[in-house]
């Protein structure tokens, strides 16, 4: 596999997917980055199990296609340092390394094993829902506060979100207090949903949509 890509678009991506790879595992393979690419596009992923964070690069010159996985903080940090606007990155499985070219710089990384990386990573079902990163960050904020992030008990270290129609509400709770936050939604919902999402991970799209 070979492709290249701007630098800084890849250096953002690898920097917004490392909020979610895991620092400290019994899974080695969750401190890396997995990789999708195809004939136009790099897709990125980084999870630790409780949360994950998908991006994806335009990419041009593209030779084959297939998943490869890096050491997280290994490629962010080269990509990041790196002068030149163009990378270039070549896959070779017989020699399990990527090889990455910048100008006249040339640097070899092994690669993870993509087989011990959670199953299946692709997204199977999606349902999309629209809203302003105003309001979403507002609603994390009035309620984040009202959350237990380490409790065992999911429904105090988590935010409720519910959508019903083109009605969006954000519940948390610690027990002794109680935040809701409601709004509209620009695209109303298809079904109605209900679900608990860790606080932690609104906090890592807090931080995203915060700059």
């Amino acid at each position: 596999m070979k492709f290249q890509c701007m630098q800084e678009d890849f250096s953002r991506a690898l920097q917004v997917v490392s909020r979610a790879v895991a620092t400290r595992s019994t899974l080695p393979v969750l401190s890396g980055i997995y990789f999708e690419l195809d004939s136009a596009r790099l897709r990125c992923l980084g999870t630790d199990l409780e949360i994950g964070i998908e991006t994806s690069i335009p990419v041009t010159a593209v030779e084959g296609n297939g998943n490869f996985v890096l050491p997280g903080k290994t490629i962010a940090d080269l990509v990041r340092k790196l002068s030149t606007e163009i990378v270039k990155m070549e896959i070779s499985e017989t020699a399990n390394q990527a090889i990455v070219k910048a100008g006249k710089s040339v640097f070899h990384l092994n690669l993870m094993s993509v087989s011990d990386y959670p199953s299946n990573p692709s997204r199977k079902e999606e349902t999309i829902w629209t809203l302003t990163d105003v309001f979403l960050r507002d609603a994390i904020r009035r309620t984040n506060f009202a959350t237990l992030p380490n409790d065992s008990r999911p429904f105090l270290s988590s935010i409720l979100l519910e959508l019903e129609g083109n009605r969006f509400r954000a519940v948390a709770t610690d027990v002794s207090r109680l935040a809701v936050q409601e709004g509209l939604l620009e695209t109303a919902a298809e079904s109605k949903i209900s679900m608990m999402v860790p606080v932690r991970a609104m906090q890592e799209v807090f931080k995203l949509l915060s700059g």
